[in-house]
C-alpha cells in the first residue's frame, strides 16, 4: 500500500505520464520544445519512482482510435493519468482532444479539464473572455488571411493563435506599418497556426505568476534591461530555446521578482481573478507585461512545462519545494479530487 504523503491512499494505483510523441513538423524549427516535453516526462517520471509510486510513461499520437488503443490498455479505476498532453499533430486544439478521449474514457487526472485547456489554447478566446470580466489584455484581432482592416493600433505583434513555448514568434513578430503586419501573418499562416493573432505591443516588466493548487508561487521576470532596443523586448522562440542567440544570453531570468508589497498585490490580485474567470484548476502559469501598475494578461499556459529545469519548477523551489514535492502536492490534489 502506498500513501501520498498527505494521508491520501494509493493501493495498487498506477500512475501513467500522458505525453505526445512526435516529430517536428515540416515548416518548423528544430522542435527543442518537444524535446522539452519528453524531458520533462522523465523528470515526472524519475519523481515518481523516487516517491515510490508505480508510474508508467504513455505516449499519445496519431488518431484518436489509435490513443484510444494505447489508453485502453490501463485500468482506469487504478490509473491516475498525470497529464503532460501539449499538443497533438497538426491539430491546433490537439493538446485538449486528447485530454478529451482521456475523460471520456473515465480516466482521472491531474491538470485542468479538457474544456478549461481548449479555452486557454485559443488566446483570443481566453483573452475575449478575461476582458468580458474587467481583466485588462492588450487589444487584440484575429486573422484568417494576410489582409483585412486593422482595429490595432501600432507597434504590434503577430503570434501564432494557438501555439505555446515561443514557437512562431522572432524579431520580425513585432510590426510598424501595415505592409509589415500582413507579411508576418502570412508566415504565421502558412508555417505556424491557421489562424494569427495580433496584439497591441505593450511595453513594461515581463512578468510570469505560477499557481500549485492555491498557493502562487515565485513571481518570475524576463529582465530586459541589458536590451537597449524596446521592440526586441520579447521572448522570441531562440531567446527561449537556444543558448547561443544573444538574446538568450542577454535577457535575466530574476526569480522572485524585484517587485514592492503593491505591486505583487496587484499582480496576484488579478492572477487569482484569472483563475477563477477560466476555470483552471491544480496549477498553470500565466504570463502578463506589467505597464503603469497595470497588469496585462498575455497567456495561460494550463499545462505548463514541468521539467527541472523549468521556469514552473524554477518558482516552486523559490518557495520552498523540492522536485519531488512539487510532483507529490500534483497528485495529490488530483487525488482528493471526486469528480476526475
Amino acid at each position: 500500500m502506498q500513501h501520498s504523503g498527505n494521508g491520501v491512499i494509493t493501493q495498487n494505483l498506477l500512475v501513467g505520464i500522458a505525453y505526445n510523441l512526435e516529430e517536428a513538423r515540416a515548416g518548423y524549427p528544430f522542435n527543442t520544445a518537444q524535446l522539452s516535453n519528453i524531458c520533462s516526462t522523465d523528470c515526472i517520471y524519475e519523481a515518481l519512482c523516487s516517491l515510490g509510486y508505480q508510474a508508467a510513461r504513455i505516449p499519445l499520437s496519431g488518431s484518436p482510435e489509435q490513443i484510444r488503443a494505447e489508453l485502453a490498455a490501463f485500468s482506469r479505476e487504478d490509473t491516475l493519468i498525470f497529464n503532460n498532453v501539449d499538443g497533438c499533430g497538426s491539430d491546433p486544439l490537439g493538446a485538449a482532444h486528447v485530454l478529451e478521449l482521456i475523460e471520456e474514457m473515465g480516466f482521472r487526472h491531474t491538470g485542468s479539464t479538457a474544456e478549461v485547456t481548449a479555452l486557454c489554447t485559443d488566446k483570443a478566446a481566453a483573452k475575449q473572455k478575461l476582458l468580458d470580466n474587467g481583466i485588462p489584455t492588450p487589444a487584440f484581432q484575429v486573422f484568417d488571411r494576410p489582409a483585412g482592416e486593422i482595429k490595432v493600433n501600432f507597434p504590434a505583434i503577430v503570434k501564432p493563435l494557438f501555439q505555446d513555448a515561443s514557437i512562431g514568434i522572432g524579431l520580425d513578430s513585432v510590426v510598424y506599418d501595415p505592409q509589415a503586419l500582413y507579411q508576418q501573418i502570412a508566415k504565421v499562416l502558412e508555417q505556424y497556426s491557421p489562424r494569427a493573432l495580433l496584439e497591441e505591443f505593450i511595453p513594461g516588466r515581463e512578468l510570469s505568476v505560477s499557481l500549485l493548487g492555491e498557493e502562487f508561487l515565485a513571481i518570475s521576470e524576463e529582465d530586459y534591461s541589458q536590451i537597449p532596443d524596446t521592440a526586441k523586448h520579447l521572448i522570441t522562440y531562440d531567446a527561449k530555446w537556444n543558448p547561443q542567440d544573444y538574446f538568450y544570453q542577454h535577457i535575466i531570468l530574476r526569480c522572485p521578482a524585484p517587485l514592492s508589497a503593491a505591486d505583487e498585490a496587484i499582480i496576484l490580485e488579478m492572477m487569482r481573478k484569472a483563475v477563477k474567470v477560466l476555470g483552471l484548476r491544480d496549477y498553470g502559469r500565466m504570463d502578463i507585461r506589467y505597464y503603469q501598475q497595470i497588469p496585462y494578461f498575455l497567456d495561460m499556459n494550463e499545462t505548463p512545462d514541468l521539467g527541472d529545469d523549468a521556469g514552473f519548477y524554477l518558482s516552486a523551489s523559490r518557495s520552498g519545494y523540492t522536485y519531488e514535492q512539487m510532483i507529490q502536492s500534483l497528485l495529490n490534489i488530483a487525488l482528493k479530487r471526486k469528480d476526475g
